[in-house]
């Protein structure tokens, strides 16, 4: 069996009410390689029924406003806007019926002060991957896995680097950068690629599934920490329960991993044992 972990990154502010975003999370889904043409051309056939087969999509849809004017295709973003509830129930309990597996990381920044945390985010999110990244690694071994590929979004600032470094350092050390080891051992004894692989996820369906699972997760991580009440995301994020990477009983630290202050992991780790258990 080989495997692809398909992931990309999302922010918000936490419970402590920062001046800018101050948690950040990373992650995806774990995907058999031969499934892929399948879940691929389910994504399509969902996305027919709304628009275009390839039409690209978001969790937050209205990140792509600007996309779909460059294109000529407002009207389109409008209409594909107005039907994002349906869509999104439809494309993440096809993630439910494939039962991938999910892997993510929710790193609290340390400050509350708006200089650090932008000066520190390109390390915290680096340190999300790491983390999530670790878990990805012994989802593989524990599975069998005969190779694994993992495929990122392109970064926000188009500086590949901190990831790739990180990336470098656990396939050939089997060690973050930091010089904590992995338990899984070296990606390069788990038929781990070299290096991580990069797309656009405008073109890619298994990442825009990835995003449409993070953004469902960090909608229910905001309800663990009391920053709004039940909604689709937090629904939804009860329907994939049984896809989390240690689940049931072990979601927190592996499937989703949190890192942060005491009350945080706390808020959210409380929350997760009461209602995904």
């Amino acid at each position: 069996m080989k495997l692809r972990w398909y992931a990309d990154n999302s922010e918000m502010v936490g419970w402590r009410s920062a001046p800018i975003q101050d948690v950040f999370i990373f992650g995806g889904v774990i995907v058999p390689q031969d499934q892929e043409a399948s879940i691929r051309t389910q994504i399509e056939d969902i996305k027919s029924r709304y628009g275009p087969r390839r039409a690209p999509i978001k969790w937050n849809f209205k990140d792509l406003k600007d996309l779909y004017k460059r294109q000529g295709a407002e009207e389109l973003h409008r209409k594909l806007l107005d039907s994002s509830k349906e869509w999104r129930i439809e494309l993440l309990r096809l993630v439910v019926a494939a039962k991938v597996t999910i892997v993510l990381a929710a790193i609290e920044a340390y400050s509350l002060e708006r200089k650090i945390i932008k000066l520190r985010k390109q390390s915290i999110a680096q340190y999300a991957f790491s983390n999530a990244l670790q878990r990805v690694a012994l989802h593989s071994k524990q599975s069998g896995a005969s190779a694994c590929e993992v495929i990122l979004d392109w970064p926000d600032k188009g500086d590949p680097q901190p990831f790739c470094r990180e990336y470098a350092s656990a396939f050939k050390d089997g060690k973050t950068i930091e010089g904590h080891p992995y338990h899984s051992g070296p990606l390069s004894g788990l038929g781990f690629s070299d290096t991580p692989m990069f797309q656009n996820i405008e073109n890619s369906s298994l990442l825009q599934l990835a995003d449409l699972t993070v953004g469902a997760v960090r909608e229910y991580i905001e309800y663990s920490l009391g920053k709004r009440s039940d909604g689709l995301g937090v629904d939804l994020t009860r329907e994939m329960k049984s896809l989390f990477y240690g689940a049931p009983k072990n979601i927190c630290g592996w499937g989703l991993v949190v890192a942060g202050a005491s009350d945080f992991r706390h808020k959210i780790k409380s929350r997760v044992d009461a209602e995904l258990l």
